[in-house]
């Protein structure tokens, strides 16, 4: 859409990539009608379409000059959390579900949607290399999910953080972990601190 454009600074692709509803207006780009740009978050909110297409695009060369691909996912929050239904505040949503079943219904669906997506994409590499390669461990993916929602914010307190490294030590986690260690054929994969 802007071919001529030479001076694209980053600062200003993290900017339209960071708009939330009601908290950073939507970016406007100089089109003709004008378009809005926001949080990626809308369409991938796991990154995953954007890292099949890097890894599609240099499938062969990974294939040539690697001796495997490992994809590690990391959400910040579960997909689907019990803890969530034996909170407190979860009586109050109980109460209110007549009025919010229409929002959460779509906000589900588009999420499922979402998450049903990657899962395809990332079949669909496995399919892919192992149809390029015979070598069905050629490609493998992880995923590192936190078992509880993590503070999505520009900045991270001190207990949130605690918290984060906690979650790194949940079985789930330690499990994921460990599959990519023995992927990559390493003696130690060190755990990593959120500092």
């Amino acid at each position: 859409m802007f071919q001529r454009a030479r001076h694209f600074r980053l600062s200003a692709a993290l900017r339209m990539n960071a708009t939330f509803p009601f908290v950073t207006p939507a970016s406007v780009l100089p089109t003709s009608p004008p378009r809005r740009v926001v949080d990626a978050g809308y369409f991938d909110n796991y990154g995953i379409t954007t890292a099949q297409a890097w890894i599609a695009q240099h499938e062969e060369w990974l294939a040539k000059n690697t001796s495997g691909v490992i994809l590690i996912q990391i959400r910040a929050y579960p997909l689907f959390s019990e803890d969530q239904q034996q909170n407190p505040s979860a009586f109050i949503q109980r109460s209110l579900q007549g009025a919010t079943s229409p929002l959460e219904g779509y906000t589900a669906a588009r999420q499922q949607a979402m998450i049903d997506r990657n899962d395809a994409l990332v079949a669909g590499l496995q399919d892919s290399f192992q149809a390029r390669l015979k070598n069905q461990n050629f490609f493998k993916s992880v995923v590192l999910e936190s078992t509880e929602e993590a503070a999505l914010s520009w900045a991270i307190s001190k207990a949130d953080r605690r918290r984060l490294n906690m979650e790194l030590d949940s079985l789930r986690n330690r499990q994921a972990l460990e599959r990519i260690q023995i992927v990559m054929g390493a003696r130690d994969v060190r755990r990593g601190r959120i500092e």
